[in-house]
């Protein structure tokens, strides 16, 4: 395994993105044309960026020390355990935010288009699939992790409640074992998003980059476009009964009740793709300033971020999950659920 030196991209912009000094993308400009920060630029913010990170492994300190004292009885465990949460959730947030940014920060050199594996290994010299199969979640975020955009650290939310869900300690980042032409190679094929058959690397949902979503995978600076956040349930469908519009859970037991919020509903971050990062304590809501649209049977209809709506015209609808299967169809596409 070869050992990362320097700082990552998010490392130095976002990682710390929810504190202050770092509000958004705009605060630190790139020279044209480049992936990585000039020399004099980080030079300039190193100092800044080791600081905000302190910041972060002090919060860490602080959940560590919070989960202490609950375990040992003491005088306030309801207002301790309410502050390990909201630590936990403002770390989590940030960790959204670094992603969405490092996305960002390669649309920059790509047309504003994210990350897709299938456009980057062409020759077909990382992974053996062909064409839009190669675009999984697993590819999509070792790219990211294998060009020094994230660290693999980030890729596990610091409130996952599935254990079968773990860093990647062991990610080659030079001549990755698993690829086709090790010396050739565009990324490590081992890092794996499938938390279902084993042990899985990653925490985070995204927007399905397929069909007429594909477009919005993308920097479109769109307040109202999710685009990565923390995973949902499975949805079964949506309820319209009273004329208002409810998401039904297929399974009222799902693990991701147990990440945010109260046990028996989901909450989450979500970053959309303006770059901001909120916390939604809804699957489904109404209002249009913050939530999504998309054009179906009934006209202009609000969009469940983790349902592939049926009656959307368009196919652009918001459809967040992990994806271990991918192609030129819908039908090739499998989304995991807990």
């Amino acid at each position: 395994m070869k050992t990362r030196r320097g700082f990552t991209v998010v490392e130095l912009l976002v990682c710390v993105g929810a504190t202050a000094g770092i509000g958004s993308i705009s605060a630190v400009s790139f020279s044209k044309g480049t992936v990585e920060p000039p020399r004099d630029e980080i030079r300039e913010i190193r100092d800044e960026v080791r600081d905000l990170k302190q910041r972060l492994d002090r919060l860490d300190e602080k959940l560590e020390k919070l989960s202490q004292e609950e375990q040992a009885g003491g005088q306030k465990p309801v207002a301790q355990g309410a502050a390990a949460a909201a630590q936990r959730q403002l770390k989590d947030a940030t960790q959204v935010r670094g992603i969405l940014q490092s996305m960002v920060i390669w649309g920059q050199n790509n047309r504003d288009e994210y990350p897709l594996p299938s456009r980057v290994d062409q020759d077909d010299l990382t992974v053996r699939e062909k064409g839009a199969a190669k675009d999984t979640t697993s590819n999509i975020f070792s790219l990211l992790i294998f060009n020094g955009f994230i660290p693999s650290e980030i890729c596990l939310s610091p409130a996952e409640c599935n254990a079968n869900i773990e860093v990647d300690k062991d990610y080659e980042f030079a001549q990755p074992k698993t690829a086709v032409n090790r010396e050739k190679a565009l990324w490590d094929p081992s890092f794996n998003a499938d938390f279902t058959k084993g042990k899985g690397n990653l925490s985070y949902a995204h927007m399905q980059p397929h069909g007429g979503r594909l477009a919005r995978w993308s920097s479109t600076y769109q307040a109202t476009e999710a685009q990565v956040g923390n995973r949902g349930p499975e949805i079964a469908g949506v309820d319209a009964a009273g004329g208002k519009l409810a998401a039904k859970v297929k399974d009222p037991n799902s693990v991701t009740f147990l990440n945010h919020g109260p046990r028996e509903s989901w909450e989450g971050n979500i970053g959309y793709a303006d770059a901001h990062v909120d916390y939604v304590t809804t699957l489904l809501g109404d209002d249009p300033k913050v939530w999504d649209r998309y054009e179906g049977r009934a006209g202009l209809t609000f969009d469940c971020y983790f349902y592939d709506e049926p009656d959307d015209v368009n196919k652009r609808n918001i459809f967040m999950s992990i994806f271990t299967k991918a192609g030129p169809e819908s039908k090739d596409w499998t989304a995991i659920w807990d």
